[in-house]
């Protein structure tokens, strides 16, 4: 038989705190661990028959009490209990039973586990537990884990976000059936499966879609790792997420802008390229071979080919072109050698290219094959330099002509006897000077189109006054500005001041052969006042500029009205004659 001294020391030896009360919670029984403890926690020493709570604090008492009670109803109690002792905190878990004896019942048995290693561990995994959701909370990407059976068992506020759903609605449902399109559903599944069998390998990254709760689809980058237990048997896997949805679109019409402005330059029929700062090609036109024979790869391939094509005749105008190159630079032409040896005319045009942040990147170039147009060119330039040949010619046969004229007129003159006769010709001996003059001047400058009208009219008036005998007695006076006029007008005005200043020659110096005459033609506004004014005696009564029926006077006039001038007449002093010429013709 066991004693009542033997079931103490049984107590005793447990290695856990023993105790047990009456109804009154007092002390009957209580082993040395107890007893240790509770000194610990109260500094007093235990005795049989003492009220246990009655050194508690209002809190333990509040906290203990409740739980003997139902314990003293004849209830199990089992419960976690925190001690502040002076060994600073402990956990214990804490069993009281109903202590009867021949079914009455006399008290509460009790006994406390020491669980404070167990219970620390604990706190400091739940503890690390919230940290580390609290870090999946405000990451700025999706977490997700699911067990074996595809079934979510964590997710972060991200995710949330993203899908609409709350993790009320997304715990516990089964991953693939709620977020996957039915078209990509089977097929998904089919693979997670695999992977948690371990049939396949571990697909560290991928992209699928997901479906909100509001049924729009999302295209998400995925993250995974499988998750296993102690004996490394797969348990489900943990994935995190980013939405890349907008910039999958943006990637779509990027490469849409791209392949639209790749079509238009591969389908130009020049030669286009794009050279980076290192000299490389970031683009280069198909058209490139049907012009050099090159492919686009060979300009990849070979470096410098283009500086190697360019003839050697025009490789320093080309380096020279590439060292200037600048947002205005002009065009340049020039030839290269083709990978079958021929010559081609090459125009050539580029500017740097610079990106939004002011960045170098490069050189864009167009070049077009121009040889048939230099070929033209060639061919028209030669043809230029024959016509101009056959005018020179024709102007020199025409100035010989009028020259033979001239003579032929002198020897006239020399046999004719009339007065009359000999003024006639003379007239038309001046009247063909001044076309001599034209033509003269016409091909001393080369320029067929325009001819310097202080020029040609100072020879003009010299020639014509040199033919009169009195030519020495009269003054010339010249103001003539230095114009480059059309040879139509010129011709005409040329005719006119033959006229004026034959007329002024023959009649104005009669009475008195000494004198003077002004020859003018200068430029006023859009217009060109020609004069002649003499010194003499002036117009005889009777004769009307205007209305005259001699063959000079209306000539004159009609000239006149052909350049759309204005014909005027100053008789004062002498005789001035006036005619204002508007440079452009009125419409």
């Amino acid at each position: 038989m066991i004693e009542n001294g033997d079931i103490q020391n049984l107590i005793d030896a447990y290695g856990e705190s023993i105790w047990a009360v009456d109804t009154d919670l007092r002390l009957i029984y209580f082993n040395a661990y107890f007893k240790e403890d509770f000194k610990n926690a109260f500094g007093i020493d235990l005795t049989r028959g003492m009220d246990l709570l009655a050194h508690a604090s209002r809190e333990v008492s509040d906290f203990w009490l409740p739980r003997y009670q139902a314990a003293l109803s004849g209830k199990r109690v089992s419960f976690t209990f925190k001690e502040n002792s002076l060994r600073g905190n402990k956990y214990f878990r804490v069993n009281l039973n109903p202590l009867e004896e021949n079914g009455t019942l006399k008290g509460v048995s009790a006994i406390s586990v020491d669980i404070t290693g167990e219970e620390t561990a604990r706190r400091l995994y739940e503890a690390e537990q919230r940290k580390a959701q609290q870090y999946l909370e405000i990451a700025g990407v999706m977490f997700v884990a699911l067990d074996s059976a595809g079934l979510i068992t964590m997710v972060n506020r991200k995710l949330c976000e993203v899908t609409g759903y709350t993790k009320e609605e997304l715990i516990g449902s089964n991953w693939f059936s709620m977020m996957l399109p039915e078209r990509e559903r089977e097929e998904v599944a089919a693979v997670a499966e695999k992977l948690l069998r371990g049939e396949i390998e571990p697909v560290e990254y991928y992209e699928n879609t997901i479906l909100t709760k509001e049924g729009f689809e999302r295209i998400v980058a995925w993250h995974n790792t499988l998750v296993t237990n102690e004996e490394g048997v797969i348990e489900g896997h943990l994935s995190s997420g980013t939405d890349v949805t907008e910039q999958r679109i943006l990637e779509a019409r990027l490469k849409e802008r791209e392949e639209f402005f790749k079509t238009v330059a591969d389908y130009t029929a020049g030669w286009e390229y794009w050279m980076s700062p290192d000299g490389s090609y970031l683009y280069i036109s198909p058209a490139v071979e049907s012009i050099t024979g090159y492919t686009p790869e060979d300009f990849h391939r070979i470096p410098g080919l283009i500086d190697k094509i360019i003839h050697p005749a025009d490789k320093e105008l080309f380096k020279h072109h590439k060292k200037t190159v600048s947002p205005m630079h002009d065009p340049v032409d020039f030839r290269i050698i083709t990978k079958n040896n021929t010559v081609k005319w090459i125009g050539h045009v580029c500017r740097p290219i610079y990106d939004s942040r002011g960045n170098y990147r490069g050189i864009r170039a167009s070049n077009r094959d121009i040889t048939k147009r230099k070929c033209a060119e060639k061919e028209i330039s030669n043809l230029l330099r024959e016509k101009e040949y056959l005018l020179k010619e024709v102007h020199h046969r025409i100035k010989n002509n009028m020259a033979t004229l001239v003579s032929l007129i002198n020897l006239q003159l020399e046999t004719v006897k009339g007065e009359e006769a000999k003024s006639a010709l003379l007239e038309i001996e001046n009247r063909i000077r001044s076309m001599l003059t034209l033509y003269s001047t016409l091909f001393e400058s080369g320029d067929f189109e325009h001819v310097s009208l202080k020029q040609y009219l100072g020879t003009l008036v010299d020639s014509i006054v040199g033919t009169f005998p009195e030519a020495e007695k009269i003054t010339v006076y010249k103001k003539l500005d230095n114009l480059n006029l059309p040879v139509k007008v010129i011709f005409s005005i040329g005719i006119i001041i033959n006229e004026l200043v034959t007329n002024a020659m023959k009649y104005a110096f009669k009475d008195n052969p000494a004198g003077h005459l002004k020859v003018g033609a200068v430029l006023t506004g859009n217009s060109i006042q020609v004069s002649v004014e003499d010194s003499g005696n002036g117009i005889p009564d009777g004769v009307d500029i205007f209305q005259s029926e001699g063959f000079g006077l209306k000539l004159i006039r009609l000239l006149t009205k052909q350049l759309q001038g204005r014909l005027e007449l100053d008789g004062k002093e002498g005789t001035k004659i006036t005619i204002t010429i508007p440079l452009e013709k009125k419409k």
